[in-house]
């Protein structure tokens, strides 16, 4: 694969994408490998580049890509329907915010192992999930709802005792099938509700 030119001074993630509770931690290092691929025309970079980049698949790319878009911290500057060309909103202030960091190296250092090894566990995690055999949208849904974070910072699932993923799928696909049997259930009551209540008005006149 040919390599991407960087315009990259270091690892730097904006403030409103680190504290962001709805961004994955695959999500937050794809907007700086984004970021780092910012040169002056933008980042050429392809979904197939960045799966390999992160070992995961182009699919969690896609959906990952369009999350970013749509929570405005990536723009899509031109698509000819074969290249794409993204640019990070925040790239003007990283020279500015490269230039405030404090601290000592041995900080940051360890500070950056930590996260690492989070984003590590994440994408593993999530990728884990996204190759289960079953529904795409519902394994987003599923991946969202255990990723969310308390007022702790802490996830749902960090917050759990135990945890197996193929088991909490299970049960969440048997929760999902039944809740929408309920709702068709529901459904077709109130209709023929509806259709006994107009059938009685229509005898009454």
């Amino acid at each position: 694969m040919k390599e991407n030119k960087r315009n990259f001074l270091g690892v730097w993630l904006p403030r409103d994408v680190y504290l962001d509770k709805k961004l994955s931690w695959t999500e937050k290092i794809l907007y700086v490998e984004i970021q780092s691929l910012d040169n002056e025309q933008g980042c050429f970079a392809s979904n197939e580049y960045f799966a390999e980049f992160l070992d995961v698949s182009t699919t969690t790319i896609s959906i990952s890509i369009s999350k970013l878009k749509k929570l405005g911290y990536v723009k899509c500057i031109s698509f000819d329907g074969r290249r794409r060309i993204l640019k990070s909103a925040f790239k003007n202030l990283e020279k500015q915010a490269l230039r405030k960091l404090k601290g000592t190296i041995k900080e940051n250092l360890k500070h950056n192992n930590t996260i690492n090894n989070s984003i590590k566990l994440s994408i593993k995690w999530e990728d884990e999930i996204m190759s289960l055999d079953y529904p795409k949208e519902m394994k987003i849904d599923f991946i969202e709802y255990w990723q969310e974070k308390s007022k702790s910072g802490k996830t749902r699932q960090s917050l759990e005792k135990t945890w197996c993923s193929k088991r909490r799928m299970k049960t969440w696909s048997k929760n999902d099938k039944k809740w929408n049997h309920n709702n068709t259930k529901k459904s077709i009551t109130n209709s023929m509700d509806n259709y006994l209540k107009a059938k009685q008005k229509l005898m009454g006149q």
